[in-house]
């Protein structure tokens, strides 16, 4: 799908219409579709093509007020958010016009309303906020989470997932690479505004498009992911790609900075691909195996105190089951919290805690139990409504339900 640039402080507001898209693409802009989906058997990239309607752009702002972000999210099934209730005019936000903050509040608001988030090892502040954020980038903003380590989190379309910044004593690792190289090119600036050395290694937690579109931007380093992720890389996401190219050339009223941003995208693959674990000196590339994808791999900094978690934890958002295995992601979340760390850098969502891997595992288990006992109906419980895109929880019980359907029975 094409994602929209998330609008920037003194942008107007623009409506952008799309005709069908693939669903893996088109959450990224928090879009809607309609008529309701088809059920998730249907091809992946059929899911937008199969609507009838128009879908509309909104800005949208989670239970804080801030710009979810994080609708930056290109896998399957799209987190949608509702159609514009005034009929597709982009609704007036007070205060963009004017000086804001990086995450659409006003200048200053945005710490007075985040919980605090414990200090980087050796950082020498007393909690998150401006003092971390060390580098703003058009497409994301750099926040320090330890000692030689930044998380940088997306704040565009263009960027879609969070990436990290590594220094490896002498090397310096790109963690994730973003879904254009337009942005990922911010990466690129960002180490050598930290005084690092050039990136020599690049880190694929995974083969969504948000996490290795950016691969060509890295020439002379060395791109590692597992064995499964690469051949992932191969076929499934240039299966995606032709597929929202194709769709680009019939659509209408694209924005620019779009269209340029896919058509620069020359697939990259991994060069190294590892089974279980990579050492690289004091960080340490590791896979339990699939459960967001069918391979998923996180990045640990145990003298740091620091867990690159990629898509297998995600802070304050929906998640979408679709590509992988549920309950062996359980698994891996419960393996996951028996690692030292302190600072947890999510697949999306802020900079996040050890306690943010027991709430999302909570929240995988949730719903597979409301599919286990209502199905493909059941309401979604309170204390996830405020999460980014909320209509990730009916897809996933859409999709597990039809899951349950297709499961042979039982021998007894």
């Amino acid at each position: 799908m094409a994602l929209l640039p998330a609008p920037r402080p003194g942008r107007a507001h623009h409506r952008h219409v799309l005709r069908g898209r693939e669903a893996d693409e088109a959450q990224a802009a928090g879009l809607r579709r309609r008529p309701d989906p088809p059920p998730p058997s249907l091809p992946e990239h059929r899911l937008l093509a199969a609507s009838r309607g128009r879908v509309h752009l909104r800005l949208v702002r989670d239970a804080r007020g801030r710009r979810a972000r994080d609708a930056l999210h290109p896998t399957a099934c799209a987190r949608l958010v509702a159609p514009l209730a005034d009929g597709g005019r982009p609704r007036h936000r007070p205060g963009r016009a004017r000086g804001v903050g990086l995450h659409g509040l006003p200048a200053g608001d945005r710490e007075a309303r985040e919980p605090a988030h414990p200090a980087p090892r050796g950082s020498g502040a007393g909690g998150r906020g401006s003092a971390h954020r060390l580098i703003d980038e058009p497409d994301f903003h750099l926040e320090q989470v330890a000692d030689g380590a930044w998380a940088a989190i997306a704040v565009s379309n263009l960027a879609a997932g969070n990436a990290g910044i590594v220094d490896l004593d002498g090397e310096t690792l790109v963690f994730d690479t973003f879904w254009t190289p337009a942005a990922a090119r911010g990466l690129v600036g960002a180490a050598k505004r930290l005084g690092l050395r050039p990136v020599s290694v690049v880190a694929n937690s995974h083969w969504h498009g948000d996490h290795v579109r950016g691969n060509q931007v890295f020439e002379e380093a060395t791109i590692l992911s597992t064995r499964r992720t690469r051949e992932l890389i191969a076929t499934r996401d240039q299966e995606r790609l032709a597929g929202l190219r194709q769709e680009l050339e019939t659509t209408e009223d694209e924005p620019p900075e779009i269209m340029a941003a896919v058509a620069e995208i020359e697939p990259r693959l991994p060069d190294e691909v590892f089974d279980e674990r990579r050492s690289l000196g004091r960080a340490e590339l590791v896979t339990y195996g699939g459960g967001h994808t069918e391979s998923d791999a996180f990045l640990h900094l145990a003298d740091a105190g620091v867990l690159f978690a990629a898509d297998l934890v995600l802070v304050r958002n929906h998640a979408w089951m679709g590509d992988g295995n549920p309950e062996a992601w359980l698994e891996i979340l419960d393996r996951l919290a028996e690692l030292e760390f302190e600072a947890l850098v999510p697949g999306h969502g802020e900079v996040g805690r050890r306690s943010d891997v027991v709430d999302f595992r909570a929240y995988l288990a949730d719903v597979l139990a409301a599919a286990e006992e209502h199905g493909a109906n059941a309401p979604i419980p309170e204390r996830y409504r405020d999460w980014a895109f909320a209509d990730g929880w009916a897809r996933n019980l859409a999709f597990l339900t039809e899951r349950g359907r297709r499961a042979p029975p039982v021998a007894r």
